[in-house]
């Protein structure tokens, strides 16, 4: 939740050979806090030599630059965050996410703003879309497509829909679930 006592959001590496160990003096990073930073953090999605750090309001860039501050970061996308942490997906392209005006957003692999890659499909998931917080993407290697899936009202608050988009080709393919998929 947002409100008056949010905390700055804080990027925190793992201590080197351990996935769960956070002490500072054995990661490599250590802890970075985004101080300009709006809302509160989300995900942290790697590619490549940079992570795309989202907040539920804005996206940030950490770049690996090397000794002695190791990542550099700044702002990427101030109008538009991720607050739907479970639809951010690296694909080919580059990161693919749900924004918080339910429009699909794409960050370029080389660097830039979020660019709206879902014009064709945002009225329908604006319009359908329930439980947003259980959305979910992945990036399918096998079709070269980014999945989007999610509840529709009405149902039982899980996803039982899905958006396909084809990162090649752009087009974008609906979907439905007898059943809701894990």
């Amino acid at each position: 939740q947002e409100g008056a006592n949010d905390y700055v959001p804080r990027v925190q590496g793992n201590d080197r050979g351990s996935i769960s160990s956070r002490t500072n003096a054995n990661s490599l990073i250590g802890s970075i806090d985004l101080l300009d930073a709006r809302g509160f953090g989300t995900r942290l999605v790697p590619e490549e030599n940079r992570c795309i750090a989202f907040t539920s309001r804005e996206v940030w860039e950490l770049r690996a630059v090397g000794l002695p501050a190791i990542f550099d970061y700044r702002a990427v996308d101030r109008t538009i965050g991720c607050p739907f942490p479970q639809t951010a997906t690296a694909t080919p392209n580059g990161t693919i996410f749900l924004g918080n005006d339910y429009n699909v957003y794409l960050i370029p692999k080389g660097g830039g703003a979020a660019q709206p890659i879902g014009a064709a499909v945002h009225k329908l998931l604006r319009d359908t879309i329930d439980s947003p917080q259980r959305a979910w993407g992945r990036f399918n290697r096998l079709t070269n497509q980014f999945e989007l899936h999610y509840a529709v009202r009405g149902g039982d608050a899980y996803p039982t829909k899905a958006l396909y988009r084809d990162v090649v080709g752009g087009a974008w393919m609906p979907q439905t679930f007898a059943q809701p998929l894990p």
